[in-house]
């Protein structure tokens, strides 16, 4: 009687944690990343160009800039995404990092170097905008605590 009655809660308690998984999971977000991933990299800058495009009023030579810049930035990072996979120590990963954070310098000098006074301060705030929503979407991952909830946690 007791295992009978054991099985079902504990089945049960895996429907409603199947449930509460599949209820929180946002179907446009979810297709929005498996179609970026689908992306070739020239539709990749496009995009990235486009949304420049109406963030900053990029004029159409800055746009047809800002599209280069993106391409060559994510040709140049499609091999060390590709590595990434398949490396298994933390030295390739720190380097291949690296590399990742100076393709990533290379295309905002070019791209700042391009706009104007008013677009930069935009795309500064883009930037800490964006930098906030990773923050903030990194809270509550172990390495975010404070020492003090870490020790209440062991």
């Amino acid at each position: 009687m007791k295992k009978s009655i054991l099985a079902i809660c504990l089945v049960a308690s895996m429907t409603i944690k199947l449930e509460a998984q599949t209820l929180n999971a946002d179907p446009a977000k979810t297709s929005e990343r498996v179609e970026r991933k689908q992306l070739s990299p020239e539709e990749r800058a496009k995009k990235d160009a486009e949304r420049a495009e109406k963030k900053l009023a990029l004029t159409g030579d800055q746009k047809t800039k800002w599209e280069q810049a993106s391409l060559n930035r994510v040709k140049a990072n499609e091999p060390l995404r590709e590595k990434m996979k398949g490396c298994t120590t933390p030295d390739e990963r720190k380097e291949i990092h690296t590399q990742m954070r100076l393709n990533k310098t290379s295309f905002n000098t070019t791209v700042t170097a391009m706009l104007t006074p008013d677009q930069k301060a935009k795309w500064g705030q883009e930037k800490k905008n964006h930098q906030e929503r990773r923050k903030n979407h990194m809270k509550g991952h172990k390495g975010d605590k404070t020492p003090l909830e870490q020790n209440s946690t062991k």
